[in-house]
């Protein structure tokens, strides 16, 4: 059996290739749709050459596929969209980072090594700072918030947009941006915050899971969605209880929800609790590898007979 993990297409596409030359069974990892992933970032447009080039590949890969996993509901519908039949796709999360662990805050060297008051309420953000994360709009409510003193927001990251981020935000004395943390303090980085970011452009997050989601919760963390209203992740966080949701590129709306969950610290503390037991239930280690072993065994089984 030939199992591909992968983003780029090519790399599917090559697979594909293997599996027909050595006629072994293939399962496809789908992580990344393209090439509608670039499409929706605005680095081509549909209909384009590459773009047609690109659904070519993608079509060829799929059709070569004897399973293929998708990682959130909404990519499956996606990829049934253009033709691929359903019971070759089955959905598997991504699962949590296996070493994140909630910290105290009480234990969270952070606070000091930081210079972080415990007793204020943090929002964090954690990650690649690009044009599509759009953590631009977090400063644009950490400003709205700026006389609100209680509210701190505290930034780890890097990425193309980080020095413009890092001249905005060395004037606002609510807002602190540091570097990414090494893998071994995400634990810490995690549990920071009251709330932490996931978030997207407008458009951008319809068929979009963010692992970091899987991290955030697994620390105990509530999320704080900025992100398309509707999508799969907005409606798992919602019916889930685990975060709180803000439509895209909306500063105002983040603002208010950010104010309105420092006067509901009982809520964050049960959503905390619901942080958790979601990732229990659904994103662990042991949960998402049994998925894979049984859809591994049935193409095999299938492929005996």
């Amino acid at each position: 059996m030939l199992f591909c993990a992968s983003t780029p297409p090519t790399q599917g596409a090559l697979c594909a290739l293997v599996k027909r030359k050595l006629k072994i069974p293939l399962v496809y990892n789908l992580q990344d749709i393209f090439p509608d992933s670039m499409v929706n970032a605005g680095m081509t447009r549909k209909g384009s050459f590459l773009w047609k080039l690109g659904r070519k590949v993608e079509d060829y890969t799929y059709r070569k596929a004897d399973r293929i996993i998708a990682i959130s509901q909404e990519g499956k519908r996606n990829i049934l969209a253009k033709g691929v039949p359903e019971d070759k796709v089955e959905v598997i999360y991504n699962w949590a980072n296996t070493g994140i662990v909630p910290v105290p805050r009480e234990q969270n060297r952070l606070f000091d090594e930081l210079g972080l008051d415990r007793e204020k309420f943090y929002v964090t953000y954690a990650g690649n700072l690009g044009p599509v994360q759009n953590v631009g709009l977090l400063l644009d409510a950490a400003d709205l918030l700026k006389d609100q003193q209680d509210v701190q927001f505290v930034i780890f990251g890097a990425g193309a947009e980080a020095e413009a981020l890092a001249g905005r935000a060395a004037d606002m004395s609510n807002v602190k941006l540091f570097p990414l943390m090494p893998q071994d303090r995400l634990s810490e980085v995690y549990s920071l915050g009251d709330l932490s970011l996931v978030i997207a452009r407008k458009n951008l997050g319809a068929a979009a899971m963010p692992s970091k989601t899987w991290s955030i919760l697994a620390a105990g963390t509530p999320v704080l969605l900025s992100y398309d209203e509707g999508s799969e992740l907005w409606n798992l966080v919602e019916q889930n209880g685990c975060g709180v949701c803000a439509p895209a590129d909306d500063a105002e709306v983040l603002a208010k929800a950010i104010l309105a969950s420092t006067k509901e610290r009982e809520v964050i503390k049960r959503m905390s609790v619901q942080a958790d037991q979601f990732v229990n239930d659904n994103v662990s280690f042991v949960v998402a590898t049994s998925k894979f072993l049984d859809m591994l065994h049935s193409v095999i089984r299938r492929h005996a007979t």
